[in-house]
């Protein structure tokens, strides 16, 4: 690394600041490429430069920022992530342009270097996700759901728990049980014609012989052709078969 001191002597106005660039075959990778003293303490950050990738041969004389490839006897250069390519030149990208300034990251985003950091400082009680891009709860809802057997929800410095289709909050207002839509006569009559079976937050409806074992409900009407009578499963078979023996 290459420093410069330009200083200034002007009364009340004194100091001196390093002016630093990276020697050949290296390049930088800090924004800020000075330093300045003054009252003999120096402030800011010291610059860093790193070595450039695969410079031999042809590419030893290129103006490549990052990484120089011989191609056809003359050099092509490219860029590392994060960066872009303009006449030989790597410049950053400042992936915090997108999504109205909110780039890859739910909330806050802080362009970097050849990157981004995402931070949740605009959404009140929430954390940074293990992704590193989305938010989390960080208020009630983080500490063992809040006691809510299924979605808790926190607002205005108050715990709701809600439910999924198919299940109703009981009276603790913390538990969701399960609904019986087998329970409604509809649904073992005219819906499900050999019967319901309740499914945790649903209920499908039973297949022929399914529910063999229980008697058919009397509100089921099944008219059969001549010859045939109906059986506790639903179904109409011929009256000289008889398959309960």
């Amino acid at each position: 690394m290459i420093a410069v001191f330009p200083r200034s002597s002007i009364p009340g106005h004194e100091y001196l600041e390093a002016d630093y660039e990276c020697a050949p075959g290296y390049y930088m990778v800090s924004t800020i490429t000075r330093l300045l003293c003054r009252n003999r303490q120096w402030v800011g950050q010291l610059p860093k430069c790193k070595i450039k990738a695969n410079f031999e041969g042809v590419c030893i004389d290129a103006s490549c920022d990052h990484v120089c490839k011989e191609v056809d006897g003359r050099p092509v250069c490219s860029c590392y992530k994060g960066f872009r390519l303009e006449d030989d030149k790597c410049i950053d990208i400042n992936e915090c342009l997108l999504n109205n300034g909110h780039g890859p990251c739910q909330d806050t985003c802080r362009n970097t270097i050849g990157g981004y950091e995402c931070s949740c400082d605009g959404l009140q009680d929430t954390v940074l996700s293990a992704d590193n891009h989305t938010c989390q709860d960080a208020g009630p809802c983080s500490v063992n759901n809040a006691g809510c057997s299924h979605t808790c929800l926190s607002t205005m410095g108050r715990v709701f728990c809600l439910c999924p289709d198919g299940f109703i909050l009981e009276d603790d207002w913390k538990t969701c049980q399960d609904v019986d839509e087998c329970a409604q006569p509809d649904l073992q009559t005219e819906m499900c014609r050999y019967g319901c079976i309740n499914t945790p937050g649903s209920y499908r409806c039973a297949e022929p012989m399914e529910l063999k074992d229980q008697p058919i409900l009397d509100s089921l009407s099944i008219t059969c052709l001549p010859g045939y009578e109906a059986t506790p499963d639903g179904t109409c078979i011929g009256k000289w078969f008889n398959p309960y023996g």
